[in-house]
């Protein structure tokens, strides 16, 4: 059996916060990418591209963002399950669920 190396409560606070930081981002930029599509404003591709490029663009983006969706399920599934194990994990444990556990 690996051993874990033990965390901190410090150093866990800030892992936690610097997720959350980076999953706010994640979100405002969908937000952002979902009212610029919203209200119809064009891509900025070269004006050199025909319009079934910047379509064929737009399908692969939108392929690869569908594609990643179940690898981040898994990765806060993951996530969560691993907190719960953790020294200071009712932290983690709430922010990957956001369920109160104790």
């Amino acid at each position: 059996m690996v051993q874990q190396a033990e965390v901190t409560p410090i150093a866990e606070t800030f892992l936690v916060g610097l997720l959350a930081v980076a999953l706010i981002a994640v979100l405002t930029r969908s937000l952002a990418y979902g009212w610029s599509q919203y209200r119809g404003y064009p891509g900025k591709y070269p004006h050199t591209w025909s319009a079934a490029q910047c379509r064929a663009l737009e399908y692969f983006r939108v392929l690869v963002g569908v594609g990643l969706l179940p690898l981040w399920g898994l990765f806060c599934l993951s996530g969560a399950l691993y907190a719960r194990k953790l020294k200071f994990g009712n932290v983690a444990a709430d922010f990957f669920d956001g369920i109160d556990t104790g």
